[in-house]
């Protein structure tokens, strides 16, 4: 009988992909313009430039760019690649408020500052970026509902390290998009824990 395999990390966590290696299907344009991003402000800059909409469409960043649009779903995404960009490791979030539920994406900085961002639509269903920081995620989470003018939380599930998803290509391919949102939904409510 031959000895078992094991994968070579042991059943830790996968590897994170290097940023080139996740972006190997883009065209170059894309890739070239996400690899030069080298500050959370030219990450902004580079969204500004992405027109939003409130359509809740299921695309891959990748998708999102060459339509010219992004919604709910594939802005936080967006913003996740360029703040892989900038090296941090970036977090999916769903929160639910109001009775709806908003994709957040956050990534803490070297100053241990939590980024959170992700797009809210108005009753014309257009679209627009809203970022927040905080010292925590729960605050960082708070500060983002209230710049929207949202309640508090009723829940939030999350996180998925995206680097561990890597895997499932998700900025280039819907079916790992979709991978990233069952993986989401089937994560117990995080937000007494991360309040106390």
């Amino acid at each position: 009988m031959s000895a078992p395999s094991f994968p070579a990390n042991h059943g830790l966590a996968p590897a994170a992909l290097s940023l080139t290696t996740l972006l190997a299907e883009w065209p170059d344009a894309f890739a070239d313009r996400v690899l030069a991003l080298d500050s959370l402000q030219a990450v902004q800059a580079w969204l500004q430039d992405i027109p939003l909409s409130g359509a809740a469409v299921l695309r891959s960043p990748l998708t999102a760019l060459r339509d010219l649009e992004a919604g709910p779903i594939d802005a936080p995404l967006l913003l996740a690649v360029g703040l892989r960009a900038l090296g941090w490791q970036a977090r999916l979030w769903s929160v639910l408020s109001a009775g709806q539920g908003w994709l957040l994406v956050t990534a803490t900085d070297d100053q241990a500052v939590v980024h959170i961002g992700g797009m809210v639509a108005d009753e014309l269903d257009e679209g627009r970026w809203l970022l927040a920081s905080a010292d925590n995620t729960a605050d960082a989470v708070r500060a983002w509902l209230n710049a929207a003018h949202l309640p508090a939380p009723t829940q939030v599930q999350g996180p998925v390290v995206l680097s561990e998803r890597d895997g499932d290509q998700w900025p280039s391919e819907e079916d790992g998009v979709l991978a990233l949102l069952q993986a989401l939904d089937e994560l117990p409510d995080s937000w007494p824990k991360l309040a106390d």
